[in-house]
């Protein structure tokens, strides 16, 4: 799967099927354009972390949003 974001996308959440699945954290590279339009092949990809992964970090350490757990499907 690719994501296209942008400046000021960082913690926007990633959905599949209505399922969250992972949060924008950021740009791959500095050194492609940015994503502008989806149609343009070459450009920086978003970094997409799990959600999982996410969640246990954000547990580990007690930051806002401690204790969230997604609705199952």
């Amino acid at each position: 799967m690719q994501v296209c974001g942008g400046p000021g996308d960082s913690g926007a959440p990633v959905t599949v099927d209505n399922l969250l699945v992972g949060m924008i954290h950021g740009a791959f590279s500095d050194n492609l354009p940015s994503c502008i339009t989806k149609y343009i092949p070459l450009h920086t990809p978003a970094v997409v972390m799990s959600i999982n992964a996410d969640l246990a970090d954000i547990n580990a350490k007690n930051r806002p949003g401690a204790g969230f757990v997604p609705v199952p499907a």
